[in-house]
């Protein structure tokens, strides 16, 4: 049984795609993103990222995941340890400690190498499966919201990171 590799796939949708997104993911499952379990999706021109954020601290994640990692050697064991249900607040609250911060960095090569240098020491939390959008409405970015991932596909664990035009402006959704 050979280990297979998929490169993570990068998707640039019209407006006009972007406005049903949940069609525009069935289309990037059927090039094959969902094989990488995370794509990479570029707003069209036009869309803007959420003004704040500030009204959502209440919004609540029902099973946060904390990822475990165990092995040596080259060989390794993932599970999820589901946690019980936090607000937005308490969340990044959780997520702003010091543990749980990226670390310093130069280029991204460096932050993936610390990344899994570091993943059997410190589990990840992911406040994940929340259904809905974190997005504003039509009238305020003139294309539709585009909702969480996990309530599109199911079936299946799959991730999109949406990047905006600036690095600063990274939006990771899950």
């Amino acid at each position: 049984n050979a280990l297979h590799y998929f490169k993570m796939m990068t998707f640039t949708p019209s407006k006009e795609e972007f406005k049903d997104f949940s069609r525009y993911i069935a289309y990037m499952e059927s090039q094959g993103a969902h094989k990488a379990g995370m794509a990479k999706v570029i707003p069209p021109k036009g869309w803007k990222p959420r003004q704040t954020y500030d009204d959502i601290d209440d919004l609540v994640i029902p099973a946060p995941i904390q990822q475990v990692v165990t092995g040596q050697s080259g060989l390794f064991t993932q599970y999820n340890i589901q946690k019980k249900p936090m607000t937005v607040h308490e969340f990044r609250k959780t997520s702003n400690m010091d543990k749980f911060c990226s670390p310093r960095y130069v280029d991204f090569d460096e932050l993936e190498r610390k990344f899994w240098k570091n993943l059997t020491f410190n589990p990840p939390l992911y406040g994940a499966d929340v259904s809905g959008t974190l997005y504003d409405s039509v009238s305020s970015n003139g294309l539709d919201s585009v909702t969480y991932i996990s309530s599109l596909c199911s079936n299946r664990p799959f991730h999109f990171m949406l990047t905006y035009s600036s690095i600063s402006s990274n939006l990771f959704c899950s």
